[in-house]
């Protein structure tokens, strides 16, 4: 048998250790892992295993050697034992020799720490009830360092060197009837599991060089209980070297001893002398659903219990149920939603985006299935002359109140969160009140910018007051007591203070288009109930983020105040809201109680559920049935890895891109936590070609729909000077039907 140092034999060598915590734990798994194994082989087969320093560089090496009649996949089995401590392994041929005698020993019982003093037969029952132990027999001691990798790699040419086999029927038979003859059962009941399977086994330690071996032998030493090392001569080393098989006939030891006498390399640092990376992140299968789901969305794929890769679909309705998606930017959030866009897309499910920076929508409307795409509807309002959202076109009065409502809740969360006054009762009144005789007086044609219009001239709320006069009395009396009859100081700081909250919504011209004008480019509800799709860029690299989150707000508030109104409820409509900690105010909460029960669902998307406001937080954790987490920050995966069923923290903050820890509702059940793989949709010239028509169809309808310009001073003081407002409804009218009109059909 050629010798396991020699450059002809096929040897498994370790390319990387596995860094991670707790090594001293790990190399015993591997330890015991691999005894089993090896035990296990044809009688006489084994594996030398050799753990050295190079003497010029330093650097450690881990490799395995077969000898005997070891079995095929002899390479696989070693690699399996070594997974807990071992990432990575290569066969090579290139295995640097031991030298032909370098200074060794090899660690063996220490003979000296018998117990037994009195030989004669008559007297051992007496001095050793139940067969006392004769011979102290090694046990293993643990210590919270990676021992033989710190050992060796303060060494230059240092080796740690085992030689390990399976033993022969005979070997064995011997070696239970000497355990059973010397076994201290006092000390140590439990001779079985000492037992366990036994291999042949022996280690040596040694140097190459000039270097001493005194701190090697001390650290070898410390391994286990009851050893000592035994010089070994050249003739010794030699017949080892040369016929490893050989030299391990008889040497049949239980396995607590192999423990005590074998160690495996292992850190948690990766500064020891080899290459380490963390562990690679382990496949974790998906559970069978109930039936087949033929005609569900996938969110991408996953492995099966038997190993194959499936799509993983949920069903429309499982979606209405919601989802939360979370991980770092760049980790394959933004894939994620445009894959789920796309199949959302070829199952004829209808969707809105609303995303911030526009590169969202552009790969979704690349990924968008052909079918889809006369239905779908694309809004940028970073784009001069796009599309228009009018907080008050609504035709219901309550249903418009209820909005205004919603829209001061919003002001005073992005302003005023924690209620200390700045955006208070004063506000909310003030704003109410011009809304309320904006609508009366000026019906559809009523405007955000009407409102500001009026508000910052106390004269405007007095003309005001007189337009509403006859519809509305009681309104008019309170606009004129509250607002228009102010004197002093209180009637110029008033408008000015009030009217700065809303500076985000008039501080540009281009947010002056998109609120200026009356008619709503989108007609929401009828957008949901026939199944078409919305893509929205709010445009935050040009209108600024605070415009893009206010704008973001005004849609989900259209889609909340839609949502009440579907006639087509079983049809489902998913809301998809990327960069969501941009939007932590508003109807997202609402949404996410009540939206289920009008055939709605809500995706969520954020860095981190931790930016989130408290409101928002609470709703996920009380609604949301499906979670998929990418890759994580530090302080964000604990709460994660509870919500997945104790996913390893460490793993959360180590998953590659496009892959993430995903439990997700099917069929009303959910999935035990798995690991989910995502692909990028694949985009052609025809795919390229679609999106830019799309985005020209519909910035040519804004155009022709919207292209006189936003309202202004003058467009209210001329409406406001006439003898009856242009838009004023007669009392009838008002009566029957409220100050609106009836929506028209938009897109």
């Amino acid at each position: 048998m050629t010798p396991a140092t020699s450059t002809a034999v096929s040897v498994l060598e370790a390319d990387a250790l596995v860094r991670e915590r707790a090594p001293h734990l790990r190399a015993a798994e591997a330890e015991r892992s691999l005894v089993r194994t090896i035990a296990e082989w044809p009688a006489g087969a084994g594996v030398d295993v050799v753990l050295r320093a190079d003497q010029r560089s330093g650097r450690v090496r881990l490799t395995a050697a077969p000898f005997g009649p070891v079995p095929a996949t002899w390479d696989r089995d070693v690699a399996r034992a070594w997974e807990p401590v071992v990432a990575a392994t290569r066969r090579t041929r290139s295995v640097p020799s031991l030298g032909g005698s370098p200074r060794a020993a090899e660690l063996v019982r220490d003979p000296a720490r018998s117990r037994r003093s009195i030989e004669e037969p008559l007297f051992r029952d007496v001095v050793f009830p139940l067969g006392a132990a004769a011979v102290a027999w090694p046990l293993p001691a643990r210590e919270p360092a990676a021992e033989a990798l710190t050992a060796v790699s303060g060494m230059p040419g240092g080796f740690v060197r085992t030689l390990i086999a399976a033993p022969t029927p005979i070997e064995h038979a011997m070696l239970l009837d000497e355990l059973r003859e010397t076994w201290d059962r006092t000390a140590h009941p439990d001779l079985d599991a000492y037992l366990g399977t036994p291999v042949r086994l022996r280690t040596i330690v040694g140097v190459r060089g000039g270097g001493g071996l005194a701190p090697l032998r001390g650290a070898v030493r410390s391994w286990g209980t009851a050893l000592l090392l035994r010089d070994l001569d050249g003739d010794e080393w030699t017949a080892i070297d040369s016929a490893p098989g050989e030299a391990l006939a008889g040497h049949i030891r239980p396995q607590g001893w192999a423990l005590a006498a074998l160690r495996l390399p292992a850190t948690e640092r990766g500064d020891a002398g080899m290459a380490s990376r963390p562990r690679a992140i382990a496949e974790r299968p998906i559970d069978p659903v109930r039936g087949t789901v033929s005609d569900g969305v996938a969110l991408g794929t996953a492995r099966t219990a038997a190993g194959r890769r499936v799509r993983v679909l949920v069903e429309p309705a499982d979606l209405c149920r919601h989802l939360f998606v979370s991980g770092q930017s760049g980790s394959g959030k933004t894939t994620f939603l445009t894959s789920l866009v796309a199949d959302l897309s070829r199952a004829g499910v209808g969707f809105t985006l609303l995303e911030h920076h526009g590169s969202g929508v552009d790969a979704a409307l690349g990924a968008l299935a052909p079918a889809s795409a006369e239905r779908a509807v694309v809004v940028r309002h970073g784009r001069p002359d796009g599309a228009v959202l009018n907080l008050f076109d609504e035709s219901d009065p309550d249903r418009r109140e209820q909005l205004v409502s919603e829209f001061v809740d919003l002001i005073q969360q992005i302003f005023d969160r924690h209620g200390q006054g700045i955006v208070g009762p004063r506000w909310r009144r003030w704003f109410t009140l011009l809304c309320d005789g904006v609508s009366t007086a000026f019906g559809s044609e009523a405007t955000l910018l009407h409102v500001l219009s009026i508000a910052s001239d106390p004269e405007r709320v007095g003309r005001l007051a007189n337009a509403v006069a006859e519809t509305d009395p009681d309104l008019a009396r309170r606009l004129r007591r509250e607002i228009a009859d102010l004197r002093g100081d209180e009637a110029v700081t008033l408008p000015a203070w009030a009217i700065s909250k809303l500076q985000p919504l008039i501080g540009q011209r281009a947010m002056r288009g998109i609120v200026g004008h009356a008619q709503d480019s989108v007609d929401v509800t009828r957008l949901i109930d026939r199944g078409g799709s919305l893509l929205v860029d709010l445009g935050a690299p040009t209108l600024g983020s605070g415009s893009a989150r206010m704008l973001g707000a005004l849609w989900l508030l259209k889609h909340w105040v839609a949502m009440g109104r579907r006639t087509r409820r079983d049809r489902p409509h998913i809301v998809i809201v990327d960069e969501a900690h941009l939007l932590t105010f508003g109807a997202l909460p609402a949404l996410l109680a009540e939206a289920r029960k009008f055939g709605m669902g809500v995706v969520i998307a954020t860095q981190s559920m931790t930016g989130l406001a408290p409101e928002l937080q609470s709703g996920i954790e009380a609604n949301v049935g499906s979670h998929i987490s990418f890759r994580l920050g530090l302080h964000t995966a604990p709460a994660s890895s509870v919500r997945l069923d104790g996913w390893p923290v460490d793993e959360l903050v180590r998953l590659p891109d496009l892959r993430a820890a995903a439990t997700l509702i099917r069929r009303g059940v959910p999935t035990e936590p798995f690991l989910l793989t995502v692909r990028r949709p694949e985009v052609d010239a025809a795919a390229r070609a679609q999106a830019a028509d799309i985005d020209r169809r519909c910035a040519d309808l804004w155009r022709r729909r919207h292209s006189g310009p936003p309202v202004t001073d003058r467009d209210v003081d001329a409406a406001l000077a006439a003898p009856s407002p242009p838009s004023l409804p007669n009392v009838d009218e008002w009566l029957a039907h409220g100050p609106g009109r009836p929506i028209r059909r938009r897109a």
